[in-house]
């Protein structure tokens, strides 16, 4: 019979977690679902520990490393559902979490992508996300203004907490291989360009960070600019005669312009950076201190480049949502 849910969890060293992840798949209330570990040429023992759980739902594919995007790529050619959930080697579902997802799917069909609430572990300290967008005590529905929301602060779609139709996925092409980091980003904003987004906030899912600082320098090393800054700016041009208002895609875009700028020089890459800020039209004030930034001697960047950042922005992002929020702005 065909499941209501594939689960596919791309797997790359992760033998320490994969235990856990599969443990908290099947701990599910739902349990009409098969599971699609894809091993991405690991070289720990994470496939051998897949192969000791003994359940007919569990299939493991083996390949050469080629990146998380093609993983799930992968995993989605193998899935029998209509729906795919997709959870990270890493991170751990409530038992309640697929329950939510196809509760989400039958009262909003129209929906692209069905995602629930997180509890974010980052280097073992619990955070959870208040929204500007949409209440903090509960919510359910389709999301208003998700590129306006996703500006604000709002994040409501992570890797493991997100599900979506096979037919959206296809639609979409996928998660772009060959990107160190934003491929997941890129996708969800896509399929938002042309599907409404369902999301329920009571947290469902946990969201393991380690190491994000470490990651995110080795990851821009590689890729210099978020890409659906590209992906989003092909789709206005290509739909450049419709009557679609993009105003608010485009500040999405500078705002993902900004965040490139801004890591790109915590490594350095100040020539990157004055690159990516050329096209920003929005976020003036964090551009030209960008902007400013990299005239300032590359050493000074890598010593505390990082920290300056990361107190000057935070703090005017906080100011410029609470003066929205008193509608000063």
């Amino acid at each position: 019979m065909t499941p209501k849910i594939s689960v596919i969890i791309p797997l790359f060293n992760m033998g320490h977690y994969i235990s856990d992840a599969l443990n908290s798949v099947l701990s599910q209330t739902i349990q009409d679902f098969e599971i699609i570990v894809v091993n991405d040429g690991s070289t720990d023992d994470g496939a051998k520990i897949v192969q000791t759980f003994d359940d007919p739902r569990i299939t493991l594919i083996n390949q050469y490393n080629k990146g998380e995007s093609a993983a799930r790529n992968q995993g989605v050619r193998y899935a029998k559902a209509d729906i795919i959930a997709f959870l990270d080697a890493d991170d751990q579902w409530r038992p309640y979490f697929l329950e939510t997802i196809l509760t989400l799917s039958e009262k909003y069909p129209q929906a692209g992508v069905f995602a629930t609430g997180i509890v974010e572990i980052i280097d073992n300290k619990e955070v959870v996300h208040r929204y500007y967008s949409i209440p903090n005590n509960g919510y359910e529905g389709i999301v208003p203004d998700f590129f306006k929301s996703t500006v604000l602060g709002d994040r409501f779609i992570t890797c493991s907490s997100v599900a979506l139709k096979k037919t959206v996925f296809i639609d979409a092409s996928g998660f772009k291989e060959g990107n160190a980091w934003g491929s997941d980003a890129d996708l969800w904003a896509r399929i938002a360009l042309r599907y409404p987004v369902a999301f329920n906030s009571k947290i469902c899912s946990f969201y393991f960070i380690t190491q994000h600082i470490k990651k995110a320098k080795e990851r821009i090393a590689i890729t210099k600019e978020h890409p659906f800054i590209k992906s989003g700016m092909d789709y206005i041009l290509q739909n450049k005669d419709s009557k679609d208002d993009f105003t608010d895609v485009l500040v999405y875009i500078d705002n993902l312009r900004v965040l490139s700028a801004r890591l790109n020089l915590m490594i350095g890459n100040s020539n990157s950076a004055r690159e990516i800020l050329r096209n920003c039209k929005n976020f003036k004030v964090q551009k030209y201190y960008l902007l400013l930034w990299t005239i300032i001697p590359e050493y000074l960047n890598k010593m505390f480049g990082q920290y300056l950042f990361r107190l000057i922005i935070s703090g005017i992002t906080i100011v410029k949502q609470v003066l929205r929020r008193l509608k000063l702005l």
